[in-house]
C-alpha cells in the first residue's frame, strides 16, 4: 500500500479479486481504512460448484493463498474493522451450459464468486 498517496480520498474502493493472493489478509484490509470510505471486495467463492464437483483432488491456482467462503470473507472484514452493507453471490449464468447455470440458480452459494461492500467501523 506504500504505492497509494495517503492524502487522497475516495468514495469507494474497489478490491476485485485481490485479498486471496495478499500474505496477511488482515493488515491489507486494515490498511485500506485509512480512506475512510466503503471498500467492495471480490473473491472467488470456496462453495463455487467447480469446487464441490471435486472429490479426488483439490483444484489449485498457485497464485492463490486462500479460499473463502461467505463467513470466512465477512470474518476478515469484521476483524479489520469493517461492518458489512451487503454481500452478493457472484456469476455469468451461461447458455452453453444450462444445467450449470439452473444449479447456480436454483443454489446461489455455488455461485463462482462473492462480492461483500463494508464500511469502516467508526
Amino acid at each position: 500500500m506504500d504505492e497509494v498517496p495517503t492524502d487522497l480520498e475516495f468514495d469507494l474502493v474497489v478490491v476485485p479479486d485481490v485479498v486471496e493472493h495478499v500474505p496477511n489478509v488482515s493488515e491489507f484490509l486494515e490498511s485500506l481504512r485509512q480512506y475512510a470510505c466503503d471498500v467492495v471486495v471480490t473473491t472467488p467463492n470456496a462453495f463455487r460448484i467447480q469446487n464441490r464437483l471435486l472429490f479426488t483432488h483439490e483444484l489449485v491456482n498457485t497464485d492463490h493463498r486462500y479460499w473463502f467462503s461467505p463467513y470466512t470473507l465477512t470474518k476478515c472484514l469484521v476483524t479489520a474493522g469493517y461492518d458489512i452493507q451487503e454481500m452478493w453471490y457472484t456469476d455469468k449464468l451461461y447458455k452453453r451450459s444450462p444445467v450449470g447455470s439452473l444449479l447456480k440458480w436454483i443454489f446461489p452459494a455455488c455461485r463462482d464468486g462473492l462480492a461483500i461492500r463494508a464500511r469502516p467501523r467508526s
